[in-house]
């Protein structure tokens, strides 16, 4: 009920919404229904160097030829 709280409020407030600490394929559902938009964490991807970081973006970049 709380993550739902929080995205309802976020999304009026036109904000994204990240959740992290994603283990499992269950939770990333979850946290789709509830309205995140980002989210984060093991389940997700390993920790990286910075190297692997765009930093003018703020975000990582991905390989997805695999």
């Amino acid at each position: 009920m709380i993550v739902g709280a929080v995205a309802d409020l976020a999304k009026h407030l036109n904000m994204e919404v990240v959740a992290e600490g994603i283990e499992d394929e269950s939770t990333l559902n979850m946290v789709r229904v509830l309205g995140c938009d980002v989210a984060q964490g093991y389940f997700i991807g390993k920790p990286q160097p910075l190297q692997s970081w765009d930093l003018q973006r703020g975000v990582k970049q991905i390989n997805t030829r695999q």
